[in-house]
């Protein structure tokens, strides 16, 4: 079972990191390639440590239950701004 597990990981991350990065560099001009990589990954980082940071006080202090509804909260929040702006 770990060994299926793991597996799934690695495709899971292999599609997770490509892609996005992927579609940079296809947007990009050929100069600005690794600027505008380098941007998306500074941005992302910017984000997602912050809400780590977020989901661990309220795991630490509330319980596992709060902080993946509170991931779930913002999810469905980040959904309906899509949807919003789409």
């Amino acid at each position: 079972m770990l060994l299926f597990a793991f597996i799934l990981y690695g495709i899971y991350v292999a599609i997770d990191d490509t892609v996005p990065v992927s579609f940079m560099a296809d947007i990009a001009g050929t100069r600005e390639k690794g600027t505008v990589i380098g941007t998306y990954h500074t941005v992302f980082g910017v984000f997602v440590f912050p809400a780590s940071v977020i989901a661990g006080y309220l795991w630490q202090v509330y319980s596992i239950d709060i902080a993946f509804l509170f991931a779930a909260c913002m999810s469905f929040l980040a959904f309906l701004m899509m949807f919003i702006w789409i």
